[in-house]
């Protein structure tokens, strides 16, 4: 139901010469603005696609002080208004070279210490056409199962909608880190080829 949908990307601010303009909206700058939007619309959930998109330019994403100061105030709101967050981000580049997949995601660790619950959607190991979403981190209660789903083509809304499966025996460090890809995991490959005839010095 679209009409419950509302899409906020900029807000009026204003300027150095007093006069409002429009401008995107920035976290936790305009943090006000989203209450008096979530108030008035009955909001429950607040989607935020994607995150670093909307930090505003005086904090810097990758430090840990900067995310705790930008996105307090958004776990106070949450709080106060009782609507649920869900905040985007991207994998980092060399994701595949981290430890665990709660390190994956770009930016401070902070973002997800600040977070509930993290999740990580993957491409499936053996199915190109299917993805998985895992959990990260969950402290409010058992870690979930991984869930497989596709993306199935939904013509008479021009668009697609999410199909769900069964779920996968695989974690979140798998789905990200498959076994081989890791720093840990190519040196392994390497020792064990340089060893394969046996012995050597």
């Amino acid at each position: 139901d679209l009409t419950r949908i509302r899409v906020l990307n900029t807000c009026l601010h204003t300027s150095d010469e007093g006069t409002p303009r429009p401008g995107l909206i920035q976290i936790p700058r305009d943090l006000p603005y989203l209450k008096t939007q979530i108030v008035e619309h009955s909001a429950r959930l607040v989607v935020i696609d994607v995150l670093n998109q909307f930090i505003g330019g005086a904090s810097d994403t990758y430090k840990d002080q900067d995310m705790r100061n930008a996105l307090g105030p958004m776990v106070d709101l949450a709080a106060t208004t009782g609507v649920a967050v869900l905040a985007l981000r991207h994998l980092t580049k060399g994701h595949r070279d981290n430890a665990t997949a709660l390190f994956s995601g770009s930016g401070s660790i902070a973002i997800i210490g600040l977070a509930r619950s993290g999740l990580a959607a993957a491409q499936h190991p053996t199915d190109p056409d299917a993805y998985a979403l895992a959990s990260t981190k969950n402290n409010l209660g058992p870690r979930p199962p991984t869930l497989q789903y596709r993306l199935e083509d939904t013509p008479e809304h021009n668009c697609a909608h999410v199909q769900w499966g069964d779920t996968l025996q695989l974690t979140a460090d798998q789905l990200l880190n498959p076994a081989g890809h890791t720093k840990g995991g190519q040196a392994r490959d390497l020792i064990r080829q340089h060893l394969a005839n046996g012995p050597i010095p």
